[in-house]
């Protein structure tokens, strides 16, 4: 009986389930169907068969959503059944083995006392000894060294300089195959950094190098509301990393079998793609050839760079590039361009000094262009290129500054052309200015041209005839307010002679008030009034400022007869903001058949009968008189004592 207790506990002892659920130790197996999962049940670690194959693999996934691979150990060398098994020695080696066959293995460096081998929360299985510091610097070997195709957040892309280890991520053969497959995203060279994409030995797509914010060409590789993209460079490590802004979120970073690099987040219950690096036809590997500039999607969309000339023709093959429009001589008088918002070109070399940049390069004929960027966080590089630029790209947006060698013949072609450009500038400004202050005199003048017009001008009021004929032009001359108010004494209440609601009526006391009141034509210019149309003096007259006027009722027309002679003038006085308008009243085309005349006694018809005040002259005078005044025939009428306006 105790030796039955004793050996059933030698077994739980040796079972792998002895320990916690995220820890093998030493001399304990995994065995297919056994898993380890992390503390914290976001990772779990056993045998799988992605996308139902047949094949065995000992792999990490994500616990708790549907089956996401992030780490394959025999990515290379599947099982064909389930009898493996994976070991941990006393010694720390760890070995995946079916009888004699060993499928995968690892070999610590150095001698181990504790050995354990652990899945941590952030997906990384390692391998530690407990007998020494538990720090993460302190691991004999972790799977985040040895990456797939899956880059998880605090994996490293890149270089150990200590170590010489570089990691790179290598896509899929299929997405049931996790063999290495035909693409490969690495982080290289370690002193000017850029990440490329390969295909086989072929640079497929490249981004960089880093210039301290970013890799240039590339806003994608940018902090979001889901991670936060990192570059370390130190003395021991340069990689490129990625941090999650919620670590309860799931996201990965990965190769796809096609070549396809993405950023996956697992949200809403389905892994949702953030961010695709490949965007555009420009993004392909040197699609411009040497010197040649990519500038949108379009297939064939280069352009040469300034100074340079295409080699080939053919509209849709750029691949020969471009060349330049002068040749340099070395030396005789050349100078470096500046060209701004461009992808910088591939194959750069770190000059550790970056004071001597400019020397160094002009004194070495196969130096092209030189760059200054932070790629170390040391303040600052010099990258230096020999030979031909390739694979640039026009981007305004996130691209940086290349200094290009170019010719002295080149140099001075464009000094002249930007003195072209200032001139041209200068004397488009200069014609701007002066059309501008034309302009604004021209707008000035007719202002005040329009102003004095108003306040001198001729208003022409059209009535309508009594038989509906054509309307006729009615004017109006302007007189002074001095001498209309001298007519009246100054508006005196004792001239007055009637009113309506609007305006009150005057009469002139004296006939020399009523001389210069109607002043001749010359007198009328000399007080600044004229209503002359013509330009001629002698052409105003006073029987000119009558004004042919017409009654639209032929009931209400203004008795006067031919042989009467001239009528005295009869004015409405219209006071406005400026000026007094005196309006003339006369019919000289009256004919005898017009109705109210028939029973009237032409013997008796007078002027001085219908005028008994001496021929005095009535005058209207108005504070405000409203326009339709003069508009409605209706308001004027002709008083059996004296001429009036009628009362409105």
């Amino acid at each position: 009986m105790i030796f039955a207790l004793f050996l059933a506990m030698c077994c739980f002892l040796a079972s792998p389930l002895a320990q916690a659920a995220d820890t093998l130790s030493a001399n304990q197996t995994l065995r297919d169907g056994q898993t380890l999962v992390s503390s914290g049940q976001v990772f779990e670690f056993g045998f799988l068969s992605p996308n139902k194959s047949s094949a065995r693999y000992l792999g990490i996934w994500y616990k708790n959503i549907p089956l996401q691979v992030t780490w394959v150990a025999n990515r290379n060398n599947p099982i064909t059944d389930s009898s493996a098994e994976l070991a941990l020695s006393s010694q720390g080696s760890v070995s995946l083995r079916n009888g004699l066959m060993n499928y995968w293995s690892v070999i610590p460096a150095g001698a181990v006392d504790e050995p354990f081998l652990r899945l941590l929360d952030n997906g990384n299985l390692v391998l530690s000894d407990a007998s020494a510091s538990d720090s993460s610097g302190d691991y004999l070997w972790q799977s985040f060294d040895n990456i797939t195709n899956t880059l998880l957040p605090e994996m490293k892309l890149g270089w150990n300089l200590r170590t010489g280890l570089k990691q790179n991520m290598t896509s899929w053969a299929s997405e049931a195959d996790p063999s290495s497959g035909q693409y490969t995203f690495s982080l290289e060279p370690p002193d000017a950094p850029q990440l490329i994409l390969w295909e086989g030995s072929q640079k497929q797509f490249r981004w960089g190098p880093w210039n301290g914010e970013r890799f240039s060409g590339s806003n994608e590789f940018k902090a979001n509301a889901v991670f936060d993209p990192m570059f370390i460079s130190s003395p021991e490590e340069v990689y490129y990393t990625y941090t999650v802004v919620d670590n309860s979120t799931l996201s990965r970073f990965i190769v796809t079998p096609e070549g396809a690099i993405q950023y996956l987040a697992w949200l809403d219950n389905q892994w949702t793609n953030l961010v695709t690096l490949q965007r555009d036809y420009c993004d392909n590997y040197g699609e411009c050839g040497p010197y040649g500039t990519c500038y949108d999607s379009t297939v064939g969309n280069c352009r040469c760079l300034k100074g340079f000339r295409r080699n080939d023709s053919n509209p849709l093959d750029w691949t020969g590039g471009c060349s330049r429009t002068w040749n340099l001589s070395c030396g005789n008088g050349e100078c470096f361009v500046k060209y701004k918002g461009l992808k910088l070109p591939d194959n750069s070399r770190l000059l550790g000094n970056r004071s001597s940049n400019l020397e160094e390069c002009l004194k070495n004929c196969s130096c092209m262009a030189f760059t200054r960027v932070d790629v170390h966080g040391n303040g600052g590089d010099c990258l230096l290129w020999f030979g031909d630029l390739v694979d640039m790209k026009n981007y305004p947006s996130g691209g940086d500054v290349i200094h290009i060698r170019m010719a002295k013949a080149e140099i001075d072609a464009i000094a002249r052309a930007k003195r072209r450009r200032r001139i041209a500038i200068a004397v488009g400004i200069s014609v701007s200015t002066v059309c501008g202050m034309l302009i604004l005199a021209f707008i000035g003048r007719y202002a005040l041209q329009r102003r004095k017009e108003r306040r001198r001008a001729t208003y022409s009021v059209y009535r309508d005839s009594g038989d509906g004929g054509p309307e006729e032009d009615l004017e109006l001359p302007l007189l002074d307010i001095v001498a209309v108010a001298d007519a009246t004494n100054n508006f005196s209440f004792q001239n007055k002679v009637g009113q309506g609601h609007i305006a009150h009526r005057a009469r002139c006391c004296c006939e020399e008030a009523l001389t210069e009141l109607w002043a001749g034509p010359e007198r009328v210019q000399e007080r600044g009034y004229t209503d002359c149309q013509t330009s001629t003096p002698e052409s105003c007259e006073a029987p000119r400022m009558l004004h042919s006027w017409r009654r639209k009722n032929v009931n209400l027309r203004v008795l006067a007869e031919p042989k009467l002679g001239p009528p005295p003038f009869r004015f409405g006085l219209f006071k406005t903001a400026l000026n007094f308008k005196i309006q003339s009243l006369f019919n000289s085309a009256r004919t005898p058949t017009d109705k109210g005349m028939e029973n009237m006694d032409r013997g008796e018809c007078t002027w001085t009968s219908r005028c008994p005040d001496g021929g005095r002259i009535s005058l209207e005078g108005s504070a405000e008189v409203h326009p339709a005044a003069t508009r409605r025939p209706a308001n004027n009428v002709i008083g059996r004592a004296y001429v009036r306006q009628r009362d409105f």
